[in-house]
């Protein structure tokens, strides 16, 4: 998994050494080599820093809006009833991602690899990342 985020993210001159967490959604949170914590989402996507020291990553374990963005239970639980239990390298995913329209209903869920996950929103957040939000695109990207 290290790898495919170096590959996927390494524009923005991350350096991953460790993975902190999964979610059930395929969103990462990662141990940069500066000793920072980063979080790679998926559906929006994007990959920012959350905690610079051990002390800050500590304290979003105990921050309840941060714990519930980041478990999803009602999100997970129905995703498990209509699509069945994820395998170990695969994970829940919007089939259409929030920023395009994308709604967090069941008929827009899916399953995927997490490495396929992490590769596409990585590809996807490096072609829009400077593009304002209401503008036009036009996505490109190998079959």
């Amino acid at each position: 998994m290290l790898a495919t985020i170096r590959d996927a993210w390494g524009w923005l001159n991350i350096n991953p050494v460790a993975i902190e967490a999964e979610n059930e959604f395929g969103c990462v949170i990662f141990l940069d080599a500066d000793g920072s914590r980063w979080l790679i989402r998926t559906d929006e996507p994007s990959c920012e820093i959350i905690a610079r020291t051990d002390s800050e990553y500590e304290k979003l374990g105990a921050d309840n809006d941060f714990l519930l963005d980041w478990i999803m239970p009602g999100l997970v639980e129905s995703a498990k009833q209509h699509l069945g239990k994820n395998e170990a390298e695969r994970c829940y995913c919007l089939k259409i991602p929030c920023f395009l329209g994308g709604k967090y209903e069941i008929d827009n869920m899916g399953t995927i690899s997490r490495k396929e996950l992490i590769a596409f929103a990585g590809n996807l957040a490096l072609q829009i990342r400077d593009i304002p939000d209401g503008a036009t695109i036009k996505l490109d990207w190998a079959e």
